[in-house]
């Protein structure tokens, strides 16, 4: 129960991306605050298609979510500054299209836990004009009277390890229900890496990924 309640978590505040790549000038929080409303009246709207069609959940995810995370970086972070800057770039765009099938096939059907009545709690938030990362601090209070934190990390840079900007705040971590994603999935994935490096790798996930 309690992984189902994480992958819930998890899955509701990457959802809360959903227009962060449209209004990029609008600051992350209330970009947050004004996405929820909408994320849980298309769960609410779609509930019974999604439960009986995955195909459907995953591509409502693809078209709404993806967009508004920044997978490279997130990649980055799960391979470390040294094996990110030597791993060719198309061998790179070949791992992060696979981890975003393994992702939205782990956390599609935490997003259907969303009942309506939860309450999101922010801390505020004080952005420098020419931040170009943030976290944004709340927490998510069931109807049960359960609370938990959630650290939603944030930038507008293309990736860990570049000055590059995209110009749009995009999520490149989370911290949720005591699950810190990137370092979650850097210790998954560092035994494959040591002893089959990044091509082998990007073999395994997309095995598991055609299961």
């Amino acid at each position: 129960m309690r992984q189902k309640l994480a992958n819930f978590f998890i899955s509701t505040f990457l959802l809360f991306g959903l227009s962060f790549n449209s209004i990029a000038a609008q600051a992350p929080d209330d970009l947050v605050r004004e996405t929820f409303d909408t994320v849980v009246a298309q769960i609410q709207s779609n509930r019974s298609l999604y439960e009986q069609d995955s195909a459907a959940l995953y591509a409502m995810l693809d078209e709404y979510l993806v967009p508004a995370l920044n997978l490279p970086f997130m990649v980055d972070l799960i391979l470390g500054k040294d094996l990110a800057s030597s791993t060719p770039a198309s061998q790179h765009q070949e791992l992060v299209d696979e981890f975003k099938i393994l992702l939205l096939r782990t956390y599609a059907t935490g997003i259907l836990f969303a009942t309506g009545d939860e309450e999101v709690v922010y801390d505020p938030l004080d952005l420098a004009p020419d931040a170009y990362r943030t976290d944004i601090n709340l927490k998510l209070e069931t109807s049960e009277g359960a609370s938990f934190p959630i650290k939603l990390q944030m930038t507008t840079r293309k990736g860990r390890w570049t000055k590059e900007d995209l110009g749009e705040w995009k999520v490149y971590n989370l911290e949720v229900a005591g699950q810190n994603i990137a370092r979650l999935y850097r210790a998954t994935f560092a035994r494959t890496l040591k002893e089959k490096g990044v091509e082998g790798l990007i073999s395994d996930l997309r095995a598991k990924n055609t299961v």
